[in-house]
């Protein structure tokens, strides 16, 4: 069910949850949410109210398929094995205090864990900055790329 919210100009605002309609006044201090009935949403919703409608995990992933330069990739555990190898030998001749994790963050080096990842590239292109990951599934990789960096919904204005 997608979270839809319904703001008053009088500073109350509502949501929808599974278990129905909850209200609660909008500010610093909206932590109490109170129970309250569809009718009176209803009401809300015929004053000067603005409605906000998250979008839905499948609009999530059209996102996701609509953006050009967004790459989903999977690191199998032999990869992921054989890039810590490569890096760890890098790490021995530096001159570090660091852990080996922690030197491999300082210069994001990715991909040393199996699962998958995304990044932002034009095709046939390095990454721009590093990739993102690991993520459990191909789904989950393409919901965070959207989510966290605010990827355009298609059929959605501003």
């Amino acid at each position: 069910m997608p979270r839809i919210a319904i703001v008053q100009n009088n500073g109350i605002g509502y949501d929808r949850t599974p278990k129905g309609w909850v209200a609660y006044q909008i500010g610093p201090n909206h932590a109490q949410k109170t129970p309250t009935t569809w009718d009176v949403v209803r009401k809300a919703m015929t004053a000067s109210a603005t409605i906000i409608k998250e979008p839905t995990t499948a609009e999530l992933l059209a996102a996701a398929d609509a953006a050009r330069d967004l790459e989903v990739f999977h690191v199998c555990a032999v990869r992921a094995r054989a890039n810590r190898a490569d890096h760890r030998k890098e790490y021995q001749k530096a001159t570090t205090s660091l852990t080996f994790e922690d030197w491999c963050s300082n210069n994001e080096i990715t991909g040393l864990k199996a699962g998958w990842y995304y990044g932002f590239a034009q095709p046939g292109c390095l990454f721009d900055g590093g990739p993102f990951g690991p993520y459990p599934s191909e789904r989950a990789a393409k919901l965070a790329a959207v989510e966290e960096h605010d990827l355009p919904i298609p059929g959605q204005e501003d």
